[in-house]
This record gives structure tokens, sequence and C-alpha cells, in this order.
């Protein structure tokens, strides 16, 4: 019998929620992820901004760092569908792509990048997020990583304004601590920047 959210939401549990790594029987292709997704039964992907060259690279990139490095993205399920996903990569990758790190260059080639995290909005706010992300550092401890780091900004002064994912209390209540923390001038607005980083034992 298919277990509903809406049953989980009633007990106050996310048990039937399982974390898994990407597989190559479904590289991760699209985004932003505004449905529950059956990677079997795919839906045409209207997003305006990916054209079939942009998903066609995007599925290129995660495969061929997961083939290098293991994996680069976990997925939340609910049976047969994704409701969540969460995607990290080695800092020399991000870096090579032009994400912003952490100026922190101490164990670089050990260090996992968080880049963003994303969950249908009907499971936000009821600890999948959290989950996921447990789920990371289990991951990064067996496959033999030292350090994730993490990085955000906003553009306004709500929790909900933090571009890839929580604001800072939460990721310290993870275990992780704050590296860098500053602010930039931006078009007259004050963008808040944080890094924060947790070390494997």
């Amino acid at each position: 019998m298919k277990k509903s959210w809406k049953n989980v939401e009633e007990k106050g549990k996310i048990d039937v929620i399982e974390v898994k790594e990407m597989t190559d029987e479904y590289v991760f292709d699209r985004c932003p992820l505004k449905t529950p997704l059956n990677p079997l039964n795919l839906p045409e992907d209207t997003y305006p901004g990916y054209g079939k060259r942009a998903k066609g690279v995007r599925r290129r990139f995660f495969q061929e760092v997961k083939n290098r490095y293991g994996n680069c993205v976990l997925f939340a399920w609910n049976d047969n569908e994704i409701i969540g996903f969460l995607i990290f990569l080695p800092k020399t990758v991000a870096r090579k792509i032009g994400l912003k790190t952490s100026s922190n260059d101490n164990l670089l080639h050990q260090t996992l990048q968080y880049v963003c995290m994303q969950l249908v909005s009907a499971y936000r706010k009821k600890g999948v997020g959290t989950k996921m992300m447990k789920s990371l550092i289990t991951w990064a401890k067996n496959n033999g990583w030292k350090r994730i780091e993490a990085h955000n900004m906003r553009r306004g002064n709500k929790d909900e304004d933090w571009r890839w994912g929580w604001a800072l209390p939460k990721w310290m209540s993870m275990g992780f601590k704050t590296a860098e923390q500053y602010e930039l001038d931006f078009l007259n607005d004050k963008i808040q920047v944080f890094s924060v980083v947790l070390d494997i034992d």
C-alpha cells in the first residue's frame, strides 16, 4: 500500500522517507523540483531556464563527478517518487565551475562542498532536509572525506531569503562551525554571507 505524505504528516514522522544516492538508472537533470518526480515516468521539463542542451550538459557533468568521486547527489524518496535532492561536490570541482567557497584551503582535496538542497513544498519544514544532511555526513565519512563546507548568502532579513538552504543557526545545530561571516555592498543593498565547516572524525 502506498504511504502518503498526509499519513506521515499526521503521525509527525518521516520514517517513510528514504535518502538514497543517485544511481546510473537516473542521473539528475532538472531543477527546480516543484512536484514529486518519478524517474520511470518523467514528465516534460517545461522550466524555461533549461533547454535540452543545458539538461544534457548537467546530466553529463553529474555522471562524470559520480564516476570519478563516488557521487554528488542524494535523493529523498517517498515510495517511487523523488521529493527532494541535495547536491554536493568536491571543493576543488566547485571552484573550477565558479561556485563560491571559503578561502580556507586546509584539507582542500578532502573537502566536500554543499551546493544546494531543494524539497517539494509540501515536504518542507518536516525534517526531511535534516535527514538528507545527516545522510551526506554519513556518506562523506564512509567514503574518506574529512570535511564538509557550506556557503550561503541572502539579500534581505528573513530566514527564507537565504538563497541555497538553511540560515546559520540550523547549520550550527547540525554541528557545523562558522568559518567566515561578512557583508557585501551590492546595488545599495547589504548582502549577508557566511561559510560553515564540519570536520568529520
